[in-house]
């Protein structure tokens, strides 16, 4: 008894005020249901409507995973029986693994993207929640849920939404391992190396630039760099060997799989095969980037961004708008000419 009563007065002291550290873990969690519930409405339960699979990306991604799924190949992509070396194949791998638990369906195809953009707000919630407060992440979680940008990237089997994912663990990782008091910083060393690995694996080269180039940056304006504490921090052998782990297999095995091994040919020309290597490094990278790609690329995504949330016309006092402000122009004058 006289145990029970020292324990409760140590605990009393300990916490004096109980109460309101209960009510807020309760405001923790109901923030977590709440976002939770949100981002389930916005994505999965649009998996499910039309539009169905396009038939320009979308058929070809889910035939490709459908192909891996039947053929047991799970290293080179194919489409009608012909290597398709020009992504990373785990866009693919993901639709295989759905089509093989819930059937070849256009919303199983669609329900890893879904589920990764709903990792994506809940990453971004806990970020914030570090980063500055509960409140902070709770409305940063909801309000990418509630932008069209990203719902938009959830109607098209690309990977972007999910490289996001990636990126965004990448850059959180490597600030809580630049915190003075970070808490096992190995472990997030290794989140670290394979959120870049798992984006080398989806996108290529880019999705481990921008994380890398952006930590750089942080660190050069926050003078971190010239601290060799900062970089003692950051385990480097332990990031980079996550990363090889982790997207190394593939890109061996699919360069062996697929010769000629080494290629370092600029130019190409038709009926010329110079092998996965030089495809997907040299054209799909390097070329590419320099507008040189055989054959010629075109573009794709809009230039100009400003309509990608609803959220975005709230400044200033003006009406809520999903349209960029281009599209509201190209109307205007269309309705002027036909009056």
């Amino acid at each position: 008894m006289g145990n029970n009563d020292s324990n409760d007065l140590d605990q009393a002291l300990e916490d004096p005020m109980p109460g309101r550290r209960q009510h807020a873990i309760l405001n923790r969690r109901g923030r977590c249901w709440v976002l939770l519930l949100v981002t389930a409405l916005v994505f999965l339960a649009n998996a499910v409507v039309p539009p169905h699979l396009m038939d320009d990306v979308d058929a070809v991604q889910a035939q490709i995973a459908r192909n891996m799924l039947q053929s047991g190949d799970w290293v080179t992509p194919r489409l009608d029986g012909v290597p398709y070396l020009e992504k990373s194949p785990m866009i693919y791998w993901m639709m295989a693994v759905s089509f093989r638990v819930f059937g070849v369906h256009d919303w199983a195809a669609r329900l890893p993207l879904c589920l990764s953009c709903m990792l994506l707000c809940w990453t971004l919630y806990r970020f914030g929640c570090w980063a500055i407060d509960e409140k902070t992440g709770f409305y940063t979680g909801v309000t990418l849920a509630t932008s069209t940008g990203l719902y938009l990237f959830t109607r098209i089997l690309i990977p972007d939404a999910i490289v996001t994912l990636t990126i965004s663990i990448a850059i959180w990782s490597g600030l809580r391992l630049l915190d003075d008091d970070a808490i096992n910083p190995q472990r997030w060393s290794a989140v670290l190396g394979a959120a870049v690995g798992t984006g080398l694996l989806l996108k290529g080269l880019i999705a481990a630039l921008f994380p890398v180039l952006t930590l750089l940056l942080f660190m050069l304006l926050s003078r971190e760099a010239f601290r060799s504490e900062s970089w003692r921090r950051l385990h480097l052998p332990m990031v980079i060997g996550a990363c090889i782990v982790v997207a190394a297999p593939w890109h061996i095995l699919a360069t062996l799989r697929n010769p000629p091994y080494f290629d370092f040919s600029l130019k190409s020309a038709p009926g010329q095969y110079h092998g996965f290597f030089w495809f997907y490094f040299i054209n799909e990278h390097l070329l590419r980037f320099l507008n040189l790609r055989y054959p010629r690329d075109y573009n794709t995504v809009p230039e100009s961004g400003s309509g990608f949330s609803i959220w975005s016309g709230c400044s200033r006092g003006r009406s809520i708008s999903p349209v960029p402000s281009s599209l509201n122009t190209t109307q205007r004058q269309e309705q002027v000419e036909r009056t």
